[in-house]
């Protein structure tokens, strides 16, 4: 009897040392929510994430909410993944009873690796590359199909902190005139706990539309509650507006096969 127990003991611990390897080589979830920018991660081969949330939205001539947010991502090879960016249901509250509600446009397209050995001084780096598709209801659908170019970079810092940057470019045409957007992004992350998963993010974000540009100061908290379940909650105010800000909340799941 000795003997057996001893060998059940042995057989429980090379069990929970196996456990905690495969844990170990568990590849961390990557995610391109809760901020305005996006990370360089890129979903890994035959696996599967959706991403989605809630968030409301002031400014002093309305309030809105966004249901959805809904982002698809698989992992087509170790350095691409295809996306899809489904309608969230949008509502918009004006003065004198004034009310815009529907679905907005989806997105389609790809982000690929472009540098994912980071450094101090060389960055990992990721491009983006979407569509969206005017085929949403009429108060929120664009006047054409809109491309979008993204350079996204992260820089390891000290253990536990790194910094990201965006820059985006969006171009469409709206009755044979062109416009431009611009979009660009700095974001500094810190890992709070590696206990309990958890970071956090503080960024910055300009915004420039036609006539005139927009200021973001946002931040954020992310836990992850298993190895392919994360929960966040983010919110920002606007500075270029007075009584401009934004709270949300969403999940991140991961499904590998």
């Amino acid at each position: 009897m000795p003997y057996l127990r001893l060998r059940a003991y042995g057989l429980i611990t090379a069990l929970l040392c196996l456990a905690g390897s495969v844990q170990a080589q568990t590849p961390p979830l990557t995610a391109d929510r809760p901020g305005i920018g996006i990370g360089t991660g890129v979903v890994l081969p035959e696996t599967f994430q959706i991403e989605g949330g809630f968030a409301y939205d002031r400014a002093p001539r309305f309030n809105g909410y966004s249901f959805g947010q809904v982002l698809l991502r698989y992992g087509l090879n170790p350095l691409v993944e295809l996306r899809a960016g489904l309608q969230s249901y949008r509502i918009e509250d004006y003065p004198r009873n004034v009310e815009l509600k529907g679905f907005q446009d989806p997105t389609v397209g790809f982000k690929v690796a472009l540098h994912d050995r980071s450094g101090l001084y060389v960055p990992s780096a990721a491009a983006l590359f979407e569509v969206r598709l005017p085929v949403g209801d009429r108060v929120f659908r664009a006047a054409s199909v809109q491309p979008t170019a993204t350079l996204a970079l992260d820089w390891p810092l000290l253990p536990g902190f790194s910094i990201s940057a965006n820059g985006t470019f969006t171009s469409y045409w709206v009755d044979s005139r062109r416009f431009d957007e611009g979009l660009m992004t700095a974001t500094l992350n810190v890992t709070l706990s590696e206990t309990l998963p958890s970071g956090a993010y503080f960024g910055y974000a300009q915004l420039f539309v036609p006539g005139r540009n927009q200021h973001y100061l946002e931040g954020g908290l992310t836990l992850l509650l298993t190895p392919d379940i994360q929960f966040d909650v983010n919110g920002g105010v606007g500075l270029h507006e007075r009584e401009t800000y934004f709270i949300g909340a969403g999940l991140v799941r991961r499904f590998r096969f």
